[in-house]
């Protein structure tokens, strides 16, 4: 199923080569970010990690998949995301992932550990990658003077 139209979206198809979505059923929010008229203001949640439904509790638990391998699981994070929305009459759903998932992009170690909260790990080997993969690279030549 992996590069099908169908692992973007069940309901998406493929036209010319192209992902086809069906027409929205709803696009309050949208419209309501536009600045444009709407009927009501739309509804949504920030949930903390879903930890709260019980079908995030079976796919974390009975699924066994921590909670950094759901973020880095794109089917995984994409069916916690729709969770909400298929619960609750809802407009629109946050995006599932974490803010921890930036460090561990840059290099460090980062574990979430029951009791102790999250931990962040570096050393001096870390530490000098980290910086490297924070320093500015202007997108300009340098002909342009934009450092």
């Amino acid at each position: 199923m992996e590069g099908t139209a169908a692992a973007v979206s069940p309901s998406a198809h493929k036209e010319d080569g192209e992902v086809v979505f069906p027409p929205l059923k709803n696009d309050l929010i949208i419209r309501a970010a536009l600045g444009q008229h709407v009927e009501r203001v739309p509804i949504w949640i920030m949930r903390q990690a879903g930890r709260y439904l019980p079908e995030y509790n079976d796919v974390r638990l009975t699924g066994g998949a921590d909670f950094f391998t759901i973020c880095k699981t794109k089917e995984l994070a994409a069916r916690i995301t729709l969770q909400p929305i298929e619960r609750y009459p809802l407009d629109a759903a946050i995006i599932f992932t974490d803010i921890l998932v930036v460090p561990q992009a840059l290099g460090l170690e980062v574990q979430m550990l029951k009791g102790e909260g999250d931990l962040l790990y570096k050393t001096k080997e870390l530490n000098s990658n980290v910086l490297e993969n924070l320093r500015f690279r202007s997108p300009f030549p340098s002909s342009v003077g934009i450092a």
